[in-house]
């Protein structure tokens, strides 16, 4: 070879750069194709080695469109500075798209973009377009943005298997789809024709950066569902989020990167995409996890949040971020059909989830399900998922906790080395099925055991079973130091109950509304599990609190709280309060300076205009259920005074003259058993709000409770003891039998025409009552709180013969 076949060699290689390289500038006079050699200054089709520049020479918009005319998948250099504000669009294509040429658009040195976008044609009913770019450099957006939102499946169109509004989150867990570290795939369209305002998910960016990215201030990568933001009850019609993967090796991002899902307040919403990130030389503190999202926006049925991902140097398995648009300042309910979690992001089936931790966003309903068929390991154990931001169990958002649902998945989380399970900093976990943890378990910092939010109805409502094999020990908190009650741990099934209650409206379940005239409240007393029902009365409604079933097989302490409360709103537009839910817990011991509550939600006065007051109905408390296992352990260990399920009311019995009875709630029932009692022998407590209840005429205590389904077994209840107390006020709905009858504190009966009958006699202060037949008429006239309130008034008190019951 001669020395001038060497230098055009030379001239050829260098760096890869072909000799006749050069900047080429967008001069387009319309929008146009990057093929048209009339399109640039100079004129001419650029080719591999040339810089590419967009600014205010031309804004017009660009397709590149590699192949015709030669035109090169490849360019040395793109700068697109804030002069631009165009859209370039890639016609990169999926790798299965046959006949396809341009499916990687690279760029073998930096990319900058100021000004402008950069997206994918829109794609239809499959996988056809998306935007895949290699970057040799460095990749730069400041006031631009890589947007690819709405540019996935076309409205009503999903992936096989799949619905629309769906992908990181579904409706149903067997609709969620895409990888978790490396999402490639398109949203779903959303669930309206494009005809009645029905819009595309968002589509998929595929991005392998060999230097750093930095996503400055007003720079965006997208690929939403959505084509606009506004407020939970707007009306967008989007589809799920994309898809979004970044390889580099660092990311500085002060502006956004986002697979969102869409808005609907009227329907069915979108859910939310996968991002994923993998940051091979950057350590996963310094990652701005509160600019990364793929949430689940909200609607009446929204689908749940997708998945943000991110694996750097130092966690090799990766970071599950989770966070959903609905949060402490949302209702749990909206009308019927309210905006909590229906679906949810979920692991799909036959997919195994390994990774370093999970973060979820603080008051967020955000939660990860682990159906049947799907894995989630752990190996830093449940110590290694928190909630990020600010938590606490201050009123106005102690309900609202995201987590971990598992559903008959597996879960494979050893425990440390001490033995114990760490269940800390506020963060929800929930079994759908049941589940046992093996080892003690201590709950701390907001953390909860319990249920979680969701969209239920009365027959599909979340039931928590959990086992411990070791003992539990449900902290108080500390903070600075100090303890405080606003970082305790929780065992708590509150909201989670609920939210299309119709059959059980006002908020009913062990107690129940004033309003009530004949016995509503339901549910079994002996082992609840029903939720409690739904405040809806108009068009804003608060969730019950769910049911959770504990057992442990050592000691429960309680010094932090064991809650299935009521739970309910001051707002003006929020029309009724749910009900407390169901605890049943079964302990060898039961300890600690906490407290077990089950309680009803008072409520306030509203003023619906300047001067007309209104009160809006109460939420009527739960059901308790406690039984030790342990010989020798008895309540008095805790305390009966601190297990509560007690009604409440609004202070004032009527306004302007009008009678406001549904403010009244009754009181629910705690059930204790003591093992020395034997099965259903222990003693059934109704107990209302002492003084602060004294006005209380309008709303009672159905005992025995009524059927919360058709198909439900009557309970026995002869061998238990009924304890009414503290202004309840008990109405007996069928005929029924109970060992032993105390009654005190100002508590009444109400024979309501039924046979009531006491087997054994009770020894207390005061006279006793000799065995007999008597009418409420009769026990009246001897000063003994008793009333029937039937036609006819044909209720009766039996004391069998030899046996003698007395009142205190």
């Amino acid at each position: 070879m001669n020395a001038k076949n060497i230098l055009v060699v030379l001239a050829l290689s260098v760096a890869g750069t072909p000799a006749w390289a050069e900047s080429k500038t967008w001069n387009a006079k319309a929008d146009g194709n990057a093929s048209d050699a009339e399109n640039w200054s100079p004129v001419g089709v650029p080719v591999a080695g040339d810089t590419i520049v967009l600014d205010g020479t031309s804004v017009r918009a660009m397709t590149w469109d590699a192949g015709v005319n030669e035109l090169p998948a490849t360019v040395a250099e793109w700068r697109q500075n804030s002069a631009y504000t165009g859209t370039v669009t890639f016609a990169t294509t999926y790798d299965s798209v046959e006949n396809s040429s341009f499916k990687v658009f690279t760029v073998s040195q930096n990319v900058t973009l100021e000004g402008g976008r950069w997206t994918h044609p829109a794609n239809e009913d499959k996988e056809v377009w998306r935007l895949r770019v290699d970057v040799g450099g460095k990749l730069t957006i400041t006031n631009a943005a890589i947007d690819c939102s709405l540019k996935g499946y076309a409205a009503t169109n999903f992936p096989a298997g799949s619905q629309p509004g769906s992908h990181g989150g579904a409706l149903d867990h067997a609709w969620v789809y895409g990888d978790l570290k490396e999402p490639v795939n398109l949203g779903a369209g959303g669930w309206w024709p494009a005809a009645e305002g029905g819009k595309a998910g968002g589509g998929a960016i595929y991005l392998t950066v060999s230097g750093a990215v930095e996503v400055a201030k007003g720079g965006r990568i997208l690929a939403n569902g959505a084509g606009k933001t506004g407020d939970q009850w707007s009306v967008d019609k989007g589809g799920a989020g994309g898809s979004i993967y970044i390889q580099a090796e660092s990311l500085t991002l002060d502006g956004n990167i986002r697979a969102n899902g869409s808005y609907n307040g009227q329907g069915k919403g979108g859910a939310g995409g996968r991002v994923a990130l993998d940051l091979v030389k950057q350590n996963f503190d310094n990652v701005n996890f509160g600019n990364l999202s793929a949430r689940g926006l909200g609607a009446r049925e929204n689908p749940g949040c997708g998945t943000v991902f991110v694996k750097t140097e130092d966690k090799p398995n990766g970071i599950l971020y989770l966070a959903d648009d609905i949060d402490e300042n949302a209702f749990c309910s909206r009308a019927i059909d309210g905006p909590s979690i229906a679906g949810g992001c979920s692991i799909p089936s036959n997919t195994t989830w390994k990774l370093d931790g999970i973060r979820i966003a603080a008051k967020s309903l955000a939660f990860l399900a682990v159906p049947p068929e799907a894995t989630l390991e752990l190996p830093n154990g449940w110590a290694s998922v928190e909630a990020t931001g600010e938590y606490s169990h201050q009123w106005n958002n102690s309900y609202y906790c995201g987590g971990i649902s598992y559903q008959g998945g597996t879960l494979a989380v050893p425990v440390s080395a001490d033995g114990t399970n760490y269940f800390h900093k506020g963060w929800g976990f929930e079994a759908l099925a049941p589940y046992t943890i093996t080892g003690n378990v201590v709950v701390a910092t907001c953390a909860r055991l319990g249920t979680l939010c969701h969209r239920t109805t009365p027959d599909d409502y979340p039931y928590s079973q959990i086992t411990v094999l070791g003992d539990v020990d449900v902290q108080m908190g500390q903070w600075n130091g100090q303890p405080d009650a606003n970082q305790r741990g929780w065992i708590s099934t509150v909201a989670g109950g609920l939210g299309t209650g119709r059959p059980y409206h006002t908020g009913i379940h062990g107690g129940q509304s004033g309003a009530e005239r004949e016995p509503r409240a339901y549910g079994s007393i002996f082992s609840p599990k029903e939720p409690g029902g739904d405040g809806f009365t108009g068009s804003y409604s608060t969730h019950g609190s769910g049911a959770l079933k504990l057992t442990v097989t050592g000691t429960l302490n309680v010094d932090g709280t064991v809650e299935a409360g009521a739970t309910g709103h001051f707002y003006a537009d929020s029309n009724g309060n749910g009900a407390g839910g169901s605890l049943d817990i079964t302990c060898a011991r039961l300890t600690g300076s906490g407290k077990i509550l089950a309680n009803g939600i008072r409520t306030g006065l509203i003023w619906d205009s300047a001067t007309q007051p209104q009160l809006k109905p109460a939420g009527a408390p739960g059901r308790i259920a406690i039984r030790l296992t342990d010989p020798a352990a008895t309540f008095a260990t805790f305390g009966l005074a601190k297990i509560q399920a007690k009604g409440w009311h609004a202070g004032v019995s009527e306004i302007n003259g009008q009678s406001q009875s549904n403010c009244y709630v009754s009181a629910g029932t705690v059930y204790l058993q003591e093992a020395k009692a034997g099965e259903k022998a222990g003693t059934i407590y109704v107990r209302d709000m002492e003084d602060t209840n004294g006005v209380n005429t309008a709303s009672f205590t159905p005992f025995p409770s009524v059927k919360f389904k058709e198909t439900d077994a009557e309970e026995d209840f002869s061998s238990a003891t009924l304890d009414v107390s503290s202004y309840a006020r008990v109405k007996i709905s069928r005929d029924v039998a109970v060992k032993t009858l105390v009654v005190s504190g100002h508590g009444t009966i109400d024979l309501n025409g039924c046979l009531l009958t006491a087997k054994r006699r009770f020894l207390v202060d005061g006279q006793p009552l000799t065995p007999g037949r008597y009418t409420a008429a009769r026990l009246a006239e001897k000063g003994l709180p008793f009333k029937d309130t039937s036609e006819g008034e044909k209720g009766v008190l039996k004391i069998p013969g030899g046996m003698v019951l007395h009142f205190r």
